[in-house]
């Protein structure tokens, strides 16, 4: 068996770190996405009572009709307060941490490292982001 590597694509916004992840995973590859990560972390209900009990008081729309966390007025709140935004990640980062190490240890990765680092002209990181 190959020794299997892993990767850390990482770039400004714009510049392809989703385009490049797509690219790897039509390729076979086993592909950890914090973002996407991250969003299956919202619906936890410990989570969510962990959100809840920081930010109810102070995000108005907390939640929507349905139950699920309002990602977007959380997002305008907590990116306009630093210290809050920071309580958020110390709920979050932990539980990433973990989902990295079980998919580490699922597919048996070693240390070896790369790093990709996706560089864009200004002007076609807003194309794409448009």
């Amino acid at each position: 068996m190959k020794r299997p590597i892993e990767i850390a694509i990482t770039g400004k916004i714009g510049t392809g770190k989703t385009t490049t992840c797509n690219l790897l995973k039509n390729l076979g590859y086993q592909i950890f996405e914090s973002d996407n990560e991250v969003k299956k972390l919202f619906y936890r209900r410990k989570v969510k009572t962990q959100i809840s009990s920081l930010f109810s008081n102070k995000v108005k729309t907390l939640f929507k009709e349905n139950g699920s966390i309002n990602k977007k007025t959380l997002g305008d709140f907590l990116f306009s307060n630093t210290k809050e935004l920071k309580k958020l990640e110390q709920i979050l980062y932990p539980l990433l941490e973990i989902q990295k190490k079980n998919l580490k240890k699922n597919i048996r990765l070693r240390k070896l490292y790369f790093l990709i680092f996706l560089f864009c002209l200004k002007k076609i990181c807003i194309k794409n982001l448009i």
